[in-house]
């Protein structure tokens, strides 16, 4: 906040208590000596109350005169101004050690809590009310009802900082109970995971950090940010996770490694690494993984063996084949027998899958049934069936808008691109223009929600037959192609970049995409699983 006029400063002052018992003269001189920071009145009328409070007598209506010696007497003779770096200081020293101690341990807070979870903080009962009266812990602004708490920064500079083994011990109380609100309000869930996952891996509890975690790492990739779920992960993999929370942090890890384009070696190490750690109802999300690997470096023989493997799994485990994890299965054993050439095979795996998943769920209006249609439109494609292909296309993009509720979305612009693609290949000039406007808005799509370095992004791009990126000035930085420089593409080069992602079949951005659209049924098997709303079309 700005300082405030004299004027104001008076106006202010007759607001308070203590502060307002104030007689002209002493008034006078409390505005000349005041910075006119609004907090460091706040402050100066805590220390005046907590002064007066101790000559009081108990049971009086009300305690001796307040003069200008009063206040005066309070600060070192001579003093020129009353700002934050006087009062606040003293105000602590008035306060005590437990609420200066119990200040920085709000500091440890990653963003403003509600006032249950500041009364954690506290050592001693009443020191947070104290400290809110006092203005040392402030009210923000929530989404809510329940206003926000936290100090402002000019405070807890004032108030000190813990020793590391305090910070910890501070995170590890937030961190549970956070969780535990996390746990008993479904409802609200997503906004305590955050705070629940940042303070339990401050606090080194990696095992109990991880479910608010993965909660996180699914939301962030559902989004297309590979990156920033990637880096959760990691924070729990870097505080030496245990037993089944290793084991599914490492699939993960694996998992988005991959869709970020990473297919080092490591990632198999992590993943048997992985199969040994998690429980039985899980393996089949750990092959899944293991053979997405295999079939992108090129080994298709060793992952259609590790995806039989993890469809047999799954079915013995859950005792039935309508399970989801059955359906993601054979979802991924399709995609290697297709690039294998067998296209029937591939195509029956497809079908069963959808088969599956439309009866757990109930409705087709589900990213996974999406995800499985669109794979069996590339099927189709590659068996000629152009037509049936594009029919299916289509069904994916109404779903897609159904379950987002807009066509604004990374997963409906991989569809939007295959559409054109499909759309090209088919050489009615008639569909030549909805293909163009398909590709532009993928491509702004991307742009939008992923950004120009995404893979996505950059494949699209980099499909129509030149680099996304021209070489730059020495003065200049690289600039990705416009939407309107893909508008302005000739015929014969947009249906060049056609049949070239025709034919693209392995270790693509777009079958990575696909991959990542149908995972949602391997990584929320922690998770009960609801049917979608059905849409009205």
């Amino acid at each position: 906040m700005p300082p405030l006029a004299h004027i104001d400063l008076v106006h202010l002052l007759s607001w308070w208590p203590v502060l307002g018992r104030l007689g002209p003269d002493a008034k006078s001189w409390v505005v000349e000596k005041l910075q006119g920071h609004p907090r460091s009145v706040e402050w100066l009328e805590a220390m005046l109350a907590q002064k007066l409070a101790a000559v009081t007598a108990p049971g009086a209506a009300s305690g001796p005169d307040i003069d200008r010696e009063a206040v005066a007497a309070l600060f070192p003779p001579l003093v020129a101004r009353i700002d934050e770096d006087l009062v606040l200081p003293r105000l602590f020293t008035i306060l005590g050690p437990a609420v200066r101690a119990f200040v920085q341990r709000v500091g440890v807070l990653s963003r403003p809590a509600p006032w249950t979870a500041v009364l954690v903080l506290e050592d001693e009962p009443g020191t947070a009310l104290r400290a809110q009266q006092a203005g040392l812990v402030s009210p923000f602004e929530g989404l809510g009802p329940e206003p926000l708490w936290g100090a402002l920064p000019m405070v807890l500079d004032k108030a000190g900082a813990l020793t590391p083994d305090q910070q910890q011990s501070t995170h590890r109380r937030l961190g549970r109970w956070f969780r535990e609100r996390w746990e008993q309000d479904p409802a609200t869930a997503a906004g305590w995971a955050e705070p629940a996952a940042h303070h339990l891996l401050a606090a080194q509890e990696a095992n109990a950090a991880w479910e608010p975690t993965q909660r996180i790492v699914i939301a962030l990739r559902g989004a297309g940010r590979y990156r920033e779920a990637l880096a959760w992960v990691e924070r729990v993999l870097n505080c030496g996770p245990r037993g089944t929370e290793r084991g599914l942090a490492l699939t993960f890890d694996a998992q988005l490694r991959m869709a970020a384009g990473d297919l080092s070696p490591r990632i198999e190490t992590q993943l048997e690494e992985a199969l040994a750690l998690v429980p039985p109802g899980d393996r089949s999300f750990a092959l899944n993984e293991l053979g997405k690997l295999q079939r992108q470096s090129g080994r298709l023989a060793d992952a259609a063996r590790t995806l039989e493997a993890s469809v047999n799994d799954a079915i013995a485990v859950h005792e039935t084949e309508d399970h989801p994890d059955v359906a993601a299965s054979l979802h991924a054993l399709a995609g290697v027998l297709k690039d294998q050439g067998d296209l029937a095979g591939a195509r029956g795996r497809l079908e069963r899958s959808l088969r599956i998943t439309a009866k757990v769920l109930g409705t087709e209006d589900h990213p996974d049934v999406a995800a499985s249609m669109h794979e069996l439109a590339r099927v189709l494609e590659a068996q000629g069936d152009l037509a049936g292909a594009r029919d299916l296309l289509e069904r994916v993009l109404r779903i897609e808008e159904c379950v987002y509720g807009t066509r604004d979305h990374w997963s409906s612009a991989v569809t939007e691109e295959s559409l054109a693609a499909l759309l090209l290949q088919q050489g009615d000039e008639n569909d030549r223009p909805r293909a163009v406007q398909l590709l532009v808005h993928a491509y702004r799509t991307y742009q939008s929600q992923l950004g120009d370095d995404h893979p996505l992004t950059r494949a699209l791009a980099k499909r129509f037959g030149k680099a996304p990126w021209r070489p730059a000035r020495d003065d200049e930085t690289p600039r990705p192609w416009s939407c309107a420089t893909l508008a302005r593409m000739t015929a014969a080069t947009v249906s060049m970049a056609a049949l070239r992602l025709s034919r693209r079949v392995a270790g693509t951005a777009a079958r990575a995409a696909l991959d990542t659209k149908r995972s949602s049924a391997d990584a929320s098997r922690r998770r009960p699983r609801r049917a979608a709303a059905s849409c009205s079309r």
